[in-house]
């Protein structure tokens, strides 16, 4: 734990010996350090502080000073004082005034524990103050009425010790009358009935009873509760009391709810149905039974499995065994359904959960069905229109290739083979399929900026000039400029852009380094420099596949990116060959 520190010093050296002993306490320290009035009353708000450690005395401010400051900015932090001598009177005086401690200079060994100490002391002691606030803040605003009552030597109920103010509120008594008197003269029951339910009580029992239940002005009619309360060595009896004078009209207003509910069920869209966990239909809403087409006959008490209520291909067993393992006992799905009576079959979507029932302890399964035909509909229209555009998207990146290629025999296929071997080593670092997806196309279409370049360039036999190799190097700039403004993906022209950047930024056209290169162009590369090593050239023969992965080795993580290659050396040894090369 870090603590927030304020020092109240003036001595740079002693700062630093209070910080050295933290250190070796492995205490972290967070600290601001102030050395008089005007600094301290302007950094007390700043942070909330664990603990503030003063020096006894200062030049023109001293640790009584500092403490009244900090009680009149109503701050309650811990305070320390921290002295080369202090006598035992002065000591005492700062305790009283509030301060939690003091350590002598010559002891400064002891500081740490005592911060720890004292920080959590005050922790503590907040946490208790928080906890009293709540539990105070419970009784007070609880709606039922909570009496605290004492017991005699002889165990019988005494008198009304405390109470919460919803006592005086239903019974209408004020507080002087309701203190000091025995409960029994409240609860209209008898004395001797009370106090047997006293011994259940004594015995580790909670009851509980109905009883009528004495006002002030009027009579109400409670349901009464006993628990036994230990406390400082003293037995006591907390009575708690419910008015449940408005019974009668929970119940009538339960009723008009039943009726609600039912017209709800009956009247709604959404179809609903009721099975109890075998699967036997014991309810169902009128807007299933026009959904399906069926009269409530043919449904309520025949299994769902009869009537194909969840589809053809699922059964309630299975439904219910789903249900059953997860944790929210809820699941949606969506199924194809059809019945007798249907003209044709209608896509639906269910939402069920299991209820269980404490009126006859069953467990029953409420499904809502919603008819959604149009909607499924246009939804497989859409997957086919988005099919037919992924195909002709497919045709053309292919098309642009073949442009490519068709204007360099020596680098036909060349496209294809990176974009296969990175598709692959993408697949081995893990990425999404649409990251998979996305640097394969690249690959395909990685060199489309030599487009422009001079094809007697690209087949030249001898070596080619420093002015052909700078035209060369414009081939990514090409690309991008063709490619941004098309609605290809951003990360597809990004990885053609950048596929001849080095980590070390010795590569083009914009000399990028390490994390500013897109994990597309690390991989299309490698795969690059793989597919071009290993095939055959107008100026050499190919050369084999270990040259290749040489050259990989020695420029790893200075050219390379070295997960990238790392990746790729796993792809080969895991069998992988480019289709149609012989390596």
């Amino acid at each position: 734990m870090k603590y927030n520190i304020l020092f109240i010093e003036d001595s740079e050296y002693d700062i630093e010996l209070m910080l050295l002993h933290m250190k070796r306490k492995n205490v972290e320290v967070d600290y601001e350090v102030v050395d008089n009035a005007e600094s301290l009353k302007k950094i007390l708000h700043k942070r909330n502080w664990d603990i503030i450690i003063s020096d006894h005395n200062m030049p023109g401010f001293s640790a009584d000073k500092a403490y009244t400051i900090i009680k009149e900015s109503k701050i309650d932090v811990p305070f320390i004082v921290v002295s080369g001598s202090i006598k035992h009177e002065k000591a005492i005086e700062l305790m009283k005034m509030g301060a939690r401690d003091y350590v002598l200079k010559d002891y400064m060994n002891k500081l740490p524990l005592t911060v720890i100490r004292e920080v959590e002391v005050h922790k503590k002691k907040k946490e208790n103050e928080e906890s009293n606030k709540k539990h105070l803040a419970i009784f007070n605003n609880i709606s039922d009425l909570v009496l605290l009552c004492s017991l005699k030597e002889n165990n019988k109920i005494y008198k009304i010790v405390d109470f919460n103010p919803q006592v005086l509120r239903t019974l209408e008594y004020s507080a002087d009358e309701i203190k000091g008197m025995n409960p029994c003269d409240l609860i209209l029951s008898g004395k001797d009935y009370i106090d047997h339910l006293i011994e259940k009580v004594l015995d580790g029992n909670t009851t509980r009873d109905r009883f009528e239940i004495k006002g002030k002005n009027r009579n109400i009619y409670g349901d009464l509760g006993l628990s036994l309360l230990k406390y400082d060595d003293e037995k006591y009896v907390i009575v708690t009391i419910r008015d449940i004078s408005e019974q009668e009209k929970i119940e009538r207003a339960l009723v008009d709810s039943k009726k609600r509910f039912e017209g709800i069920f009956h009247n709604t869209s959404i179809g609903i149905f009721v099975t109890d966990e075998k699967g036997k239909i014991v309810n169902v809403n009128n807007a299933l039974m026009k959904i399906i087409n069926l009269p409530m006959e043919e449904l309520v008490n025949k299994n769902a499995d009869e009537v194909n209520l969840f589809g053809t291909s699922r059964i309630f067993k299975q439904i219910f065994k789903e249900i059953e393992n997860r944790d929210d006992k809820e699941i949606t799905f969506e199924e194809k359904i059809s019945s007798p009576r249907l003209e044709n079959a209608i896509y639906v979507r269910y939402n069920s959960s299991i209820y269980y029932s404490r009126s006859d302890e069953m467990k029953y399964v409420i499904s809502t069905l919603e008819d959604i035909t149009e909607v499924t509909k246009t939804k497989i229209e859409l997957e086919k229109a988005i099919h037919t555009i992924n195909k002709s998207f497919n045709s053309l990146i292919n098309v642009l290739g073949k442009i490519i290629e068709e204007r360099d025999r020596y680098t036909a296929g060349h496209q294809m083979r990176v974009a296969m071997l990175a598709g692959e080593i993408a697949k081995e670092l893990n990425l999404s399929k649409k990251e998979i997806e996305e640097i394969e196309i690249a690959g395909r279409i990685h060199d489309i900026g030599m487009i422009k370049i001079p094809s007697e360039i690209l087949t030249k036999p001898g070596k080619i000039t420093d002015i052909e190799y700078q035209m060369i190097m414009t081939h990514p700039t090409i690309a991008y400029e063709i490619l941004k403004e098309s609605e290809m993906p951003k990360h597809i022209w990004e990885a053609v852009y950048e596929h001849h950047e080095r980590i070390n930024g010795s590569g083009y056209p914009r000399k990028l380094k390490g994390g500013e290169i897109t994990i597309g162009a690390r991989i299309l590369a490698v795969a690059d420099v793989v597919d071009a090593m290993t095939s055959h050239k107008p100026y050499r023969p190919a050369l084999s596949l270990d040259q290749a992965f040489e050259e990989l080795r020695t420029f790893s993580g200075e050219k390379y990116d070295t997960n990238v290659v790392n990746a790729c050396m796993k792809v080969f040894k895991k069998g992988f060959k480019f289709s149609g090369k012989n390596l």
